[in-house]
């Protein structure tokens, strides 16, 4: 358990998080100015379509972590070394998430 590396997770899942409200707003434009079978629209639907992939695994990934960093915690007492990181990041993370995504759905 101690040997995951928490502090380089968290910055993982801190860009995926990101990511994903990102790709939703790149998409978006491309996706209205292209025409209904050109190679523009089909990169545009690629782009919301990962987001719709990712946004699942990053939270199942998040919780599996968090679950694996508490247990840790509940069995020892002491966090793994960097778990507080972790846990930042991932609350980070999802509220710029949430926001990008709610953001985006109040612009349609």
């Amino acid at each position: 358990m101690t040997e995951i590396p928490f502090r380089k997770v968290a910055v993982l899942m801190l860009i995926i998080w990101w990511l994903v409200p990102g790709l939703i707003w790149a998409a978006r434009p491309i996706i209205q100015s292209a025409a209904e079978y050109t190679p523009q629209a089909t990169i545009g639907t690629f782009m919301f379509g990962w987001t719709l992939f990712l946004l699942p695994i990053i939270a199942m990934t998040t919780v599996y972590f968090l679950w694996k960093g508490f247990r840790h915690w509940k069995l020892t007492g002491v966090s793994p070394k960097g778990f507080q990181a972790f846990v930042c990041a991932s609350i980070v993370g999802f509220c710029g998430c949430a926001t990008g995504l709610a953001l985006f759905f109040h612009s349609l």
